[in-house]
């Protein structure tokens, strides 16, 4: 009785410990996955499935991450001041958004 008793606070203090320290991995919906980089495959060394929703979600989160250099000038922000034209540009313009000055 007493080897029951020792084996079962063993058990109850590798569970709180695991509780404390395990990492839990969630999906984009929050779904937990518990292997979050391992991907269901058909057979030991099939290839990989399309049904893995784990996997499937964690393609397209890194497909849609930002581009940094892209996201800097998407709006024009930052440009203050107004624009003069120094010289006349008419022969490298065929609109008259500069006339000559």
């Amino acid at each position: 009785m007493q080897f029951h008793v020792m084996l079962n606070f063993m058990m109850q203090a590798d569970l709180s410990h695991a509780a404390i320290t395990k990492t839990t991995f969630a999906a984009s919906n929050g779904a937990s996955i518990a292997q979050p980089y391992a991907w269901l495959q058909a057979g030991p060394s099939g290839p990989l499935l399309l049904q893995d929703f784990a996997s499937i979600d964690l393609l397209a989160h890194f497909d849609h991450e930002r581009i940094p250099e892209h996201v800097v000038h998407a709006k024009g922000a930052g440009a203050h001041g107004y624009f003069e034209v120094m010289h006349d540009m008419s022969n490298i313009m065929h609109l008259s958004l500069c006339p000559p000055t």
